[in-house]
């Protein structure tokens, strides 16, 4: 593993925490200029948007390779934004969207971070069978189940060279290379990223959600 990939990935592990760059227009659906150049749709906040109401409001340029939405019915409906590729730590302050980390996307898995105090919140609410579609930039949608949910206590919170508790496998220890190699190390997969806050410590942990591709998929009504 090169240096410049141990680094990113103990980046990632930590998450710093920002301030929200703006609050979203609570009665309106415009695009609203956010940070770093990313056009946020905003939404009425806790709003349940149909998955059809949803992809047609994504931006699309004709890519079928590029996610720009993920949507579980009910849970969360979260624009996607690529990082910056000379920051592949970065995370976006936007209350409605997600970033697609760069680095998991070489190795085939979609994985999709966020702050625990903005659209990171959601992820707490995914269970095991949840069903998570993707939507593309050509306007296709891929369809996943909600597989695992895995919960982690950082030793050394604000370090980045922490190892991890799994808090579901008593007496796991786990490096941040390890927990990368684990999580994100997969085919087609779809990985949500979070921390966990406790006794008043927003890193105390991290929580990583997978999904796995369903194939086929089947008819989802009211979708």
């Amino acid at each position: 593993m090169t240096k410049q990939l141990k680094f990113s990935i103990l980046l990632l592990l930590i998450i710093s925490l920002v301030t929200p760059a703006f609050t979203a227009a609570p009665d309106s659906i415009p695009v609203t200029p956010g940070g770093d150049g990313e056009l946020l749709i905003s939404r009425p906040a806790g709003d349940s948007l149909s998955l059809t109401a949803f992809a047609s409001i994504l931006p699309q340029d004709g890519s079928a390779s590029i996610p720009v939405g993920v949507y579980v019915k009910d849970i969360l409906a979260f624009q996607i934004f690529a990082q910056p590729t000379s920051n592949p730590g970065y995370v976006t302050s936007q209350p409605g969207a997600v970033s697609l980390f760069g680095l998991a996307t070489q190795s085939g898995t979609t994985g999709l971070i966020a702050h625990s105090y903005l659209a990171g919140q959601s992820f707490f609410d995914l269970s095991q069978g949840q069903h998570v579609v993707v939507v593309m930039a050509d306007g296709s949608r891929l369809h996943y189940r909600v597989s695992s949910v895995r919960r982690l206590q950082a030793l050394s919170p604000w370090s980045p060279l922490s190892n991890f508790v799994d808090l579901d496998i008593e007496g796991e220890i786990l490096s941040a290379s390890q927990v990368f190699n684990q999580v994100y190390q997969g085919s087609n997969q779809v990985v949500f990223q979070t921390c966990i806050e406790l006794e008043d410590n927003p890193v105390w942990g991290r929580l990583f959600v997978t999904a796995e591709p369903i194939n086929p998929y089947p008819y989802w009504s009211g979708w």
